[in-house]
């Protein structure tokens, strides 16, 4: 996967998106909106609400050419609103068909294969796998 305009903040477990001249804090500022699969063209969007910036309503990322796509259970003793909030995002090997401390793949070159990894307050986890991934931010 590439990451065409946009890179993960440098933390152990990052919350921010770093682009367009901007850090999108998506645990904090954003609330996630929706997972859009069209299977036709190969392509999800994920989008969040930001309301952090006056210019900006919304932030999507547009994955192109998926190959792996991976919806978890979320804990169904938390409320829904657990679903809306993310915990973290990471970079996992693409060998990898979960995540775990031991195949976090933040240190490695570019180039090397991984996917992106979402994880909810509600324990629902998310797996992509795509040619590219690109930040799209939605004006007001």
């Amino acid at each position: 996967m590439r990451l065409l305009n946009f890179k993960l903040a440098n933390s152990r477990h990052p919350i921010e998106l770093e682009g367009l001249e901007h850090s999108w804090d998506l645990h904090n500022q954003g609330e996630f909106l929706n997972l859009i699969f069209d299977p036709f063209a190969n392509k999800i969007v994920m989008e969040w609400f930001t309301g952090q910036d006056v210019r900006y309503s919304a932030l999507k990322l547009l994955f192109n050419h998926v190959r792996r796509l991976e919806i978890s259970p979320r804990d169904e003793e938390l409320p829904p609103s657990e679903d809306y909030c993310l915990s973290y995002v990471a970079k996992v090997a693409s060998r990898s068909a979960k995540y775990d401390e031991s195949n976090v793949n933040r240190k490695s070159e570019e180039e090397d294969p991984f996917h992106l990894f979402f994880e909810f307050r509600s324990g629902r986890t998310i797996e992509i796998d795509s040619d590219t991934v690109e930040l799209v931010a939605v004006l007001r």
